[in-house]
């Protein structure tokens, strides 16, 4: 069915076709009257018809729908090179390709090569489905995330995924000091780095790649008060002297207690008299009067110097109601890739659970509790060795994990990028929070229907660098070009969850169809110059 869409108001357009219909008919007229013969008579007739005609159809614009079969076509950035595109397009099966700005309505799906795109353009494919084709960059970050606040003590963890084209190293360090550090095989892999964040402060770290700075981590780290750790055991050893000992040199409250009988306990106490936060323990006294009131006030226990695991896993289940769950590896024990030892014994994964140190530590949620469970072997070697920074991570990972619940918490994924949305979640024991200042801007805050102590927002940063959250936190906020790849990446990952894999396939598409103006505006030229000439083909 043909329909008009003049440029102009209907008015006009009758108003112009009634005048060139008129001085069509005036020329007819006169033509008639002519001595001219009868062929001459029609031909020029028919000429200033036809041009009419044209003016008459370039004023209304005929349109017309037409169905056209979709195509699935092959969208690459503009810097893609030939034997790239070439190579995609035979291995996907396509015939179709163009850069994201050429494509046709009936270009559907889409398979979308590498992220050099921008948030115009990717717009533009909001309607189609789109199917992402990675294309990683050989030594270049496809994702890292990491907290972008946290509590002094806490472990903060770096994961990212990287594509590497030989055996490399990646490492995170402050001036010269390495922090943790892996190696990472040939391939696309994901890695994580781990370590203790005890600068208060506004921290700034530096990732590497074989030595060579990739890029810079940044986070806040809130001060927290002194904890307190109480350590209980049966009989004193070198091991829980050492732990003591590394505990007080961080700063903390310790106090310990040594049941040498049934009826006579050793027991040496902090400066403090503060309620328990921490109990580090071992297994053989999980039903004692210690533990039953560590976790009735809410603190944390982890049971440590397991000597029989197997027996000691069924004990803590049964008196604490856990579920820990443990796998025999084999008959010796395991090395740890960080040098420590474990009993040949590993945790099996579940709902709720954290899982440590190569499956070696357990921690699970009960009530108010956590609760860790520990299969490693004695630590105080290693410090013997001389190893101190090992002897810190081990139980800066183990403890940090463990670390107690405060009266307020803020969660905030990290790199948070200007002019891109963000997500911040506080959980808080007393009171409501509406809302919280971020720089010059507000960020309100809606509380979770499932836990009214959690409160989440989302917000959007418009300045860059460091920034104050509330009254005494900071976030930074990068600029799109710090972590380009990763920004890139990320924008099209919220592009494609925001709906876009929605969309159904369509095999048909009808769209309206219409002569193109140049080609009006040539057919009436090629009319006119045909008027023109003929009362010269005397």
């Amino acid at each position: 069915m043909i329909q008009f869409q003049p440029d102009i108001s209907w008015i006009y357009a009758f108003l112009l076709s009634g005048l060139i219909l008129c001085l069509l008919g005036f020329v007819g007229f006169k033509t008639w009257n002519s001595n001219l013969s009868a062929n001459r008579k029609l031909l020029r007739i028919s000429l200033n018809a036809v041009l009419s005609l044209f003016l008459i159809g370039l004023i209304f614009q005929p349109v017309w729908e037409v169905t056209k079969a979709t195509e699935p076509t092959l969208v690459f950035p503009k810097e893609m090179k030939k034997d790239r595109i070439q190579f995609w397009k035979d291995s996907l099966g396509i015939q179709k390709a163009g850069r994201i700005d050429q494509l046709k309505p009936e270009s559907n799906p889409v398979y979308l090569v590498g992220t050099d795109y921008s948030s115009e353009q990717l717009h533009q494919i909001s309607d189609r489905q789109v199917q992402m084709i990675p294309e990683n960059k050989v030594e270049e970050f496809e994702f890292l995330d990491w907290k972008g606040i946290l509590r002094q003590g806490e472990i903060q963890k770096i994961q990212g995924s990287i594509q590497v084209g030989s055996p490399t190293e990646i490492s995170i360090r402050l001036g010269e000091e390495i922090l943790d550090q892996v190696t990472l095989e040939q391939g696309i892999k994901e890695f994580e780095l781990t370590f203790a964040a005890k600068i208060e402060g506004r921290n700034e770290l530096i990732l590497s790649l074989n030595g060579v700075q990739k890029a810079k981590i940044r986070f806040f780290t809130q001060a927290t008060q002194p904890k307190k750790y109480s350590l209980n055991f049966s009989f004193p050893d070198l091991e829980t002297r050492l732990l003591s000992q590394y505990l007080r040199n961080q700063g903390e409250l310790v106090s310990e207690e040594i049941q040498v009988s049934r009826d006579t306990r050793i027991q040496t106490s902090g400066n403090r008299k503060d309620t328990l936060e921490v109990l580090i323990t071992e297994p053989s006294q999980v039903s004692g009067r210690t533990v039953k009131e560590a976790i009735a006030k809410g603190s944390q226990v982890i049971f440590i110097q397991t000597a029989e695991p197997e027996k000691s896993v069924q004990a803590i289940n049964r008196a604490l109601k856990t579920d820990f769950s443990i796998l025999q590896t084999g008959s010796e024990n395991r090395v740890l890739e960080n040098g420590g030892e474990a009993l040949p014994f590993r945790f099996e994964s579940g709902f709720g659970k954290n899982l440590l140190l190569e499956e070696s530590v357990a921690i699970q949620q009960i009530g108010n509790s956590q609760i860790g469970l520990s299969l490693l072997g004695p630590s105080f070697p290693i410090a013997l060795a001389g190893d101190s920074l090992l002897y810190g991570r081990i139980w800066d990972e183990i403890l940090g994990a463990m670390y107690p619940a405060e009266a307020q918490n803020w969660e905030l994924n990290a790199p948070v990028f200007s002019g891109f949305p963000s997500g911040i979640l506080l959980n808080q024991k007393d009171g409501e929070a509406n809302s919280i200042s971020l720089g010059s801007d507000t960020v309100f805050l809606s509380p979770s229907l499932i836990n009214p102590q959690t409160s989440s927002g989302e917000f959007i940063a418009s300045e860059t660098g460091w920034i104050s959250l509330g009254d005494s936190l900071e976030v930074f906020v990068y600029t799109q070009n710090e972590l380009k790849n990763i920004f890139q990446n990320r924008m099209i990952h919220d592009f494609l969850k925001s709906g876009n894999q929605n969309n159904q396939r369509i095999d048909l598409i009808t769209k309206e169809q219409k002569v193109p103006d140049w080609l009006w505006l040539a057919a009436i030229l090629i009319v006119m110059t045909l008027v023109w000439l003929e009362p010269r083909w005397d």
